[in-house]
């Protein structure tokens, strides 16, 4: 027989198939059934095997049209920023104009961040502009609330306001975008949160203002470029510059520890330039001292006795300042600034020698001298801190420094009662804890 004669099935038996191997196909059986002895199957093929749909869907697919919805909001209807920032002031028995005013009163109280005459004019609208009155509102308004533990039922409180500051902030940076008046709004809160003594939360939001401040100065610095702007504009932005720089030391000096590196521009730089932010040469060289002792500080791990040799330099310097500083106080009578030299003067003081005793030693031994004078100087700025905290008092304005002074001078004098205790020391501490307790009352979240 043939192999044309040979009649031969169309598709592999089962057991070729099964073993994956070639099949001859040869009906009734293939070789390899018949050589083993094996029952060879061919199982018929399914009848819809290979043929095509005589239907295609895609051919025929007509999307359907649905009717266009509105644009995604964040806020539901009917409560845009603009209304819940009225409806909190409500809450708060105020108005836009009152919060201007008072704060027009009360500037020189606080960093110079919107001029007097700008906030008490009726040009602040838009959503940045209800962020920023609810933002001078937290400066004016604020020691007015009562605590949670303090107020009725609905009332607004000073942790529940808070919220809703920082809560409004955020939002306008996602619908509103980035402007000057949010980034003042920005700055606003920073100081605050330093205020009620939250630095880590001050910190946060200073970095959300440095990132602000650099997307705006980057279409300044381009047309600067190519035009010299001057005028009342690059003044006010120049104020805001320094501002954050001051408001930056002021804050890391109450973060510890202390060797995290400011990020804005250098003081000595921008006074050097002309740019004193519209204070006095007193305070900006205050904030100048901030800035060295800091310097000094990052250097201890790396190379105490550098460090411990820069400190003395700064506190002769320093000593000097403030004999300056004291007749300008008295002279002038602004204590009660925020950014005035004495309390900043003495914030610096203080940590470069609170360094020399509790960093340095550690690194490094004191010699008798060092260490008297270190203790010396703090002895000095407890009473002076204890003095200027007493007149601010009086006047319900406490400087916002002061806060860090009383506390840091009540863990020392502490610490003093502990090595000497001839009873000296006892009034003095209960005097400070009163003062921090009135501030506490007045200016703290919780």
């Amino acid at each position: 027989m043939s192999d044309n004669d040979v009649k031969r099935a169309g598709r592999v038996c089962n057991t070729c198939a099964a073993r994956k191997k070639a099949c001859d196909k040869t009906l009734p059986s293939c070789g390899f059934c018949v050589s083993r002895n094996l029952t060879c199957r061919y199982d018929e093929p399914d009848p819809t095997e290979g043929r095509v749909r005589s239907y295609n869907p895609g051919r025929y697919f007509v999307p359907i049209e649905y009717p266009e919805a509105d644009p995604p909001t964040l806020v539901a209807p009917g409560n845009s920023i603009g209304q819940r920032v009225s409806r909190l002031l409500q809450r708060l028995n105020t108005s836009p104009e009152e919060v201007k005013r008072r704060y027009a009163e009360t500037a020189r109280q606080w960093p110079p961040i919107l001029h007097p005459e700008a906030a008490s004019s009726s040009t602040i609208d838009g959503t940045s502009g209800s962020v920023l009155i609810l933002s001078l509102a937290l400066l004016v308004k604020f020691p007015e609330l009562p605590s949670k533990e303090q107020a009725i039922a609905g009332a607004e409180t000073k942790i529940s306001f808070y919220n809703s500051v920082k809560s409004i902030f955020g939002e306008a940076q996602a619908i509103d975008g980035i402007s000057v008046p949010l980034l003042q709004a920005g700055l606003l809160v920073a100081t605050h949160e330093y205020i009620s003594a939250r630095p880590s939360a001050a910190f946060v939001t200073i970095g959300t203002c440095k990132a602000m401040l650099h997307i705006l100065d980057v279409p300044r610095t381009r047309s600067a470029a190519h035009a010299n702007h001057t005028g009342q504009g690059d003044a006010e932005w120049l104020k805001l510059k320094w501002t954050m720089t001051m408001l930056e030391r002021m804050i890391i000096c109450e973060m510890m520890p202390l060797y995290t590196q400011p990020s804005t521009e250098d003081p000595s730089t921008l006074v050097a330039q002309g740019y004193n932010g519209g204070i006095s040469s007193l305070q900006a060289q205050a904030v100048i001292f901030m800035d060295q002792v800091l310097l000094a500080a990052r250097w201890i791990p790396v190379n105490p006795a550098l460090a411990l040799s820069r400190l003395g330099e700064l506190d002769t310097a320093i000593r000097d300042f403030l004999t300056l500083v004291v007749e300008e106080d008295i002279g002038e009578s602004r204590t009660l600034e925020l950014p005035a030299p004495m309390p900043l003067t003495l914030r610096a003081l203080f940590l470069l020698h609170d360094l020399i005793i509790s960093q340095i030693a550690i690194h490094l031994p004191l010699d008798e001298q060092t260490r008297t004078r270190s203790w010396s100087a703090l002895d000095m700025i407890c009473r002076m801190a204890m003095d200027l905290a007493t007149y601010g008092t009086k006047e319900h304005a406490i400087p916002v420094c002061c806060y860090y002074n009383l506390e840091a001078a009540v863990e020392w004098l502490k610490y003093r009662t502990s090595t000497c205790d001839d009873g000296q020391y006892g009034p003095r501490i209960q005097t400070l804890s009163d003062m921090i307790m009135y501030y506490r009352n007045r200016w703290m979240v919780l």
